[in-house]
C-alpha cells in the first residue's frame, strides 16, 4: 500500500483487486459514529485517491455492523472530484 495514506488515523485501506482500493471507516466509537479525526479525513481522503493514479474505483465500508454512507461522505465530498475519479480509466 502506498505511504499516501499512512498518516490516516480512522480510514483503513486495503486492495482487494488490482486499481480498487477499499477504504474502511474504523471509528473507535460505537458503530462507526463520527469522530472530529474521522471528519477531517473524509474530507481529505478524496484528494489523495483522485491525486493517486493506481486507483480507478473505490469501495466504501465499515468495520461495525452499521454503516451510513449519507451521513459520513455526501457531506464531505466534492461532486465534481467524485465525478472526475469515476471517469477516470
Amino acid at each position: 500500500m502506498s505511504d499516501r495514506y499512512a498518516h490516516y488515523q480512522q480510514l483503513k485501506f486495503d486492495r482487494p483487486h488490482p486499481r480498487v482500493l477499499r477504504i474502511t471507516i474504523a471509528s473507535p466509537l460505537k458503530l462507526n459514529a463520527m469522530t472530529a479525526i474521522l471528519h477531517g479525513e473524509c474530507s481529505r481522503i478524496w484528494r489523495d485517491v483522485d491525486a493517486d493514479p493506481t486507483v480507478s474505483a473505490v469501495i466504501i465500508t465499515g468495520s461495525e455492523k452499521a454503516f451510513s454512507p449519507v451521513a459520513t461522505w455526501s457531506m464531505n465530498a466534492r461532486p465534481a472530484t467524485i465525478m472526475s475519479f469515476a471517469c477516470r480509466g
